[in-house]
């Protein structure tokens, strides 16, 4: 193995690190005036498409108030609640009130594990 040694009188140069420059801007004032127009167009904003979707429950919510709605009897038997609104839906008279009567429908109104919870709760 070869060991190199430096004389003492030698110079190191010492590196002199320069603060980082800005990136250049990426639009330039050239090319807003080139695409100004299309990025400032009317866009839809996400407050609008929430503010169109409650309009649209709010009028679901309005024709349901004034609708009349009756059971009818299939097979000598009334039609139950998730048939009723099946029947609205295939009808198109109302969009959001089924969703809403299957979620609800779909939550069990007992369960074993409530009660055990209650249960141990009142012990």
């Amino acid at each position: 193995m070869t060991t190199v040694a430096m004389p003492r009188e030698a110079n190191i140069p010492v590196a002199i690190y320069e603060p980082l420059r800005a990136p250049p801007t990426l639009f330039s004032e050239d090319m807003m005036e080139c695409f100004g127009d299309i990025i400032h167009e009317e866009r839809v904003a996400p407050e609008a498409i929430n503010d169109m979707n409650a309009a649209r429950v709010d009028e679901e919510l309005e024709r349901r108030e004034g609708a009349a709605m009756s059971i009818q009897i299939n097979d000598n038997r009334p039609e139950t609640v998730l048939e009723v609104w099946k029947r609205q839906v295939d009808n198109g008279t109302f969009k959001f009130f089924p969703l809403v009567t299957r979620i609800l429908f779909a939550i069990p109104s007992s369960s074993a594990q409530i009660k055990r919870d209650f249960g141990t709760a009142g012990q």
